[in-house]
């Protein structure tokens, strides 16, 4: 009897075995499905930027002893880039939907086709073309204000004018993606809120800031974030191929500073510590954006 039953003790005791390791397989199956998208997001994404940190903390050459000035002006140009993107990343192209959205017909797909254009042409092409534009003797822009009684000025040869024109070509290139953004966010809401805006006689405007505004409100955060986040990135392929930072540093920013240091000096410790600072900049601004600005965010009337 003794017999019989530690052999059933261990018959089962082996059966939990088998179901506990089949249970085993079936818990860790799901991450076996997705190990092919995320192994090369760790190995591409997030070892570099681990070792970034790593390096940040090594000094590999001498570091230049100006360069403690020339990261607190990087840092002041990419606030100026920044506010400047906001301006025309998020009032104009939220004004142009408003506009597209009074258009009726095939004239609105029209409009949205010419004003997407610029999205989808490569930057380095953009660059060029405004390059073309900028020409301080030739451009089309000089000859226009030149016409209209006034002389331009070299835009991207005075420290003046060099930051707005570099934005200039950022913010017409990002024009159509927020423009998109915002005509979807305005058809997302309700036509019956507007009839009975009319039916209580409302204005234009009172429809706008009673109604579209607060509902926009979402978008308009989505749009605030991403632009904040964009804004080094986007300057960045302008300021390489129309002023490499010049003239006299008035057009670097942060994002610039660290390509420069990395891949023109070969400071890797330096340009490394440099990544990492504004990662942490960026990702704390946008954190300090969601605290704020979530209250303000509405999602019905």
């Amino acid at each position: 009897m003794a017999i019989h039953t530690s052999e059933f003790v261990v018959s089962h005791q082996r059966a939990g075995v088998r179901r506990g390791s089949r249970g085993g397989v079936r818990a860790i199956a799901p991450y076996l499905y997705i190990l092919p998208a995320f192994l090369p997001l760790v190995v591409f994404t997030y070892w570099p930027l681990l070792h970034t940190v790593q390096l940040s903390f090594y000094d590999w050459n001498m570091v230049s002893p100006t360069w403690r000035e020339d990261f607190w002006l990087a840092c002041w140009n990419t606030v100026l880039y920044v506010v400047g993107m906001l301006v025309f990343s998020i009032v104009l192209p939220l004004g142009l939907a408003i506009l597209l959205a009074r258009v009726t017909g095939p004239l609105q797909t029209v409009y949205k086709v010419i004003l997407f254009s610029p999205a989808v042409i490569s930057f380095a092409v953009a660059a060029i073309t405004w390059l073309w534009i900028f020409n301080p003797i030739d451009g089309v822009l000089n000859r226009t204000l030149l016409g209209l009684g006034t002389a331009g000025p070299a835009w991207l040869n005075n420290p003046r004018w060099v930051i707005p024109a570099i934005l200039i070509i950022s913010a017409w290139k990002l024009l159509g993606y927020n423009l998109i953004i915002f005509t979807a966010g305005l058809a997302g809401i309700p036509g019956e809120y507007y009839d009975a805006a009319k039916v209580d006689g409302a204005s234009a405007f009172q429809q706008f800031w009673c109604i579209s505004w607060p509902l926009l409100t979402p978008t308009t955060f989505f749009v605030l974030v991403t632009t904040v986040i964009y804004a080094g990135q986007q300057t960045l392929i302008p300021i390489q191929i129309l002023t490499q930072g010049g003239p006299n540093k008035a057009s670097t920013n942060l994002v610039y500073l660290i390509f420069q240091y990395g891949f023109q000096f070969f400071e890797t410790g330096l340009a490394s510590a440099l990544a990492t600072l504004v990662f942490l900049l960026f990702t704390g601004v946008t954190l300090l954006q969601q605290r704020l600005l979530q209250r303000f965010v509405h999602y019905e009337l």
